[in-house]
């Protein structure tokens, strides 16, 4: 207990007037991907709970805790599945003020852990892959947003590419070549500064 409470503390001291805000974050967009000689667009969605804290007027860490679908749709032959994710992403951020406001530049890792796929290829419906392929994938992210403060409220719009989040594995479908994923992404965070 000694160690944890001298850990906190250490960590906690350095930046005692740290601005916390808490609240729902959610990201759509598109998912271009690259399967050997096979492309595909691909909608992605993401809920869940974020928290910024502002170590300095212009230095940050944000990161959050959400749910992500992903839905792959191959249209060169007749191959779809859907993934159900779980997201923590880690970004470090800086702020650049513009009166109550900020610009923020963020990067960081995303940790993505596969929690369920689901195919299916031709009129073979449903399949389930197994959990031994459901892996857990930490991939580099980048974002660019706005916080704009309404008294204790803040909203942040932003634009987020990320890369190799998830997919399933090409072992399951007896392939050898490599599956890439970009993610860009627009996202919305409505928090309350505490």
């Amino acid at each position: 207990m000694k160690k944890i409470t001298t850990a906190l503390l250490m960590v906690f001291l350095p930046v005692f007037a740290a601005e916390y805000c808490v609240g729902i974050i959610s990201h759509t967009g598109l998912a271009p991907s690259r399967w050997g000689s096979l492309t595909s667009n691909e909608p992605a969605y993401q809920l869940g709970l974020g928290i910024n804290i502002w170590l300095t007027k212009k230095v940050g860490i944000h990161t959050a805790l959400q749910y992500a679908w992903y839905h792959y749709d191959y249209d060169s032959i007749t191959l779809e599945w859907s993934c159900g994710n779980l997201l923590l992403p880690v970004d470090v951020m800086y702020g650049i003020p513009i009166g109550n406001n900020k610009i923020v530049i963020g990067a960081g890792l995303a940790i993505c852990k596969r929690l369920d796929v689901r195919g299916s290829v031709g009129f073979i419906t449903p399949i389930d892959i197994p959990d031994g392929l459901l892996e857990t994938n930490i991939g580099p992210e980048l974002m660019v947003g706005m916080e704009l403060n309404v008294q204790s409220i803040c909203l942040l719009p932003s634009i987020r590419y990320a890369y190799a989040l998830d997919g399933p594995s090409n072992t399951y479908w007896d392939r050898g070549e490599e599956t890439s994923h970009h993610y860009i992404l627009l996202g919305f965070a409505m928090m309350v500064r505490l």
